[in-house]
């Protein structure tokens, strides 16, 4: 199976010129050292690309992704709140959201808790007036952990709010 292409498709003159897409250096990891364009994660090239490659390592395609863990997590569940409400929701979760045992509190995009063994996420929708929720665990009882946490700051939060889960 043939590697990475080494040299960068662009041209030197391009590139100090700032005019290189992200595209163009794709899937050439020295070009992007050479270019200093990093794809991030939210890149859906770089990120199936990576992906091949990992598999292409592998006799068998199938052992890495078999040996991924399986933990449990929800499907996107929404609370529907009237024009404007979901962004005030996360502001006040943001300031006043308690999380006991959480290792981290990220605040880009919304409030995502983590924890050692899983994560919460709510962040307001940009389309439609709703709050969108996700939780994922390492297993079934810590999953509900992480839910009632979500469920105690978030009714404190906007009391008599009616929730998904």
């Amino acid at each position: 199976m043939p590697r990475w292409p080494a040299k960068c498709p662009a041209t030197p003159s391009s590139r100090s010129a700032g005019t290189v897409s992200t595209t163009a250096c794709i899937p050439a990891p020295a070009c992007w050292k050479s270019c200093r364009v990093r794809p991030t994660s939210d890149d859906g090239l770089y990120t199936g690309a990576r992906l091949l490659e990992i598999l292409s390592r592998s006799a068998d395609v199938n052992a890495p992704l078999k040996a991924l863990p399986n933990a449990p997590s929800t499907p996107e569940l929404n609370i529907k709140m009237a024009e404007g409400e979901p962004f005030a929701l996360i502001d006040k979760l943001k300031a006043a959201g308690q999380f006991p045992g959480a290792t981290e509190f990220i605040t880009i995009d919304g409030v995502r808790v983590e924890y050692a063994d899983g994560f919460g996420l709510a962040r307001p929708s940009n389309t439609t007036p709703v709050v969108v929720l996700r939780f994922e665990a390492d297993n079934a009882a810590a999953l509900e952990r992480i839910q009632a946490g979500f469920r105690q700051a978030l009714n404190a939060a906007w009391p008599g709010i009616q929730l998904p889960f």
